[in-house]
Formats: C-alpha cells, structure tokens, sequence
C-alpha cells in the first residue's frame, strides 16, 4: 500500500488546495506591496517637507548675524553715551578751572 499511487481527484484536489494558498500568498504580497507604496508616498511627503530647511537655516543664520549686528551697534551707543557724559564731565571741570584762573588773574591785577 505504501507504493499506492494517487488518483486523479487526489490530484485535482491537492491542486486545488496549492491554487488557494497561492491566491492567498498573492493576496499577501498584495498587501505588503500596498504598504510599500503608502510608505514610500509618507517618505516622499516627509522629503517634500523638509526640503526648505535649508533655506531656512540659512536665513536663520542671516537674522542672527543681523541681530548681533544690531546688539553691537547699542553696545557702541552705550559706550558714546558714556564717553558723552566723561566729555561733558571734563569739559565742566575745564571750563571751571579756566574760570577760576580768569578771576585769579582778573584779581591780581
């Protein structure tokens, strides 16, 4: 029994079966290509999105450097200012010492 041969349905039947599992194995790979594609349009959308950032550093870096610009030059403001009041200082002290050596020779005459 063990050399038995299988017939005809036995045949038909056990292709009936491969012909399903081979639909089913279809219909897997199927899916797993569906996924792949909503995959790769998700990757290409996210590629889409940060293709700016470049740019966007870019002019980032600009306004920083405009910023520090900008920092420097009231740096500069407070230091004329500050040097304005020394001036202004000196200037008083100056004019009284001319002053006071105008009347002291005003005096000794």
């Amino acid at each position: 029994m063990a050399d038995e041969k299988p017939t005809h349905a036995q045949i038909y039947e056990a292709l009936g079966k491969l012909d399903v599992r081979m639909a089913q194995t279809d219909e897997r790979l199927d899916a797993g290509s569906n996924r792949f594609v909503e995959i790769k349009k998700a990757l290409d959308e996210i590629a889409e999105a940060v293709k700016p950032i470049p740019q966007m550093q870019a002019d980032i870096a600009a306004t920083k450097e405009i910023v520090e610009a900008w920092g420097a030059i009231k740096t500069f403001g407070k230091f004329i200012k500050w040097f304005g009041g020394i001036i202004v200082a000196l200037t008083a002290i100056g004019a009284s010492i001319f002053a006071a050596l105008k009347f002291a020779v005003h005096i000794g005459k």
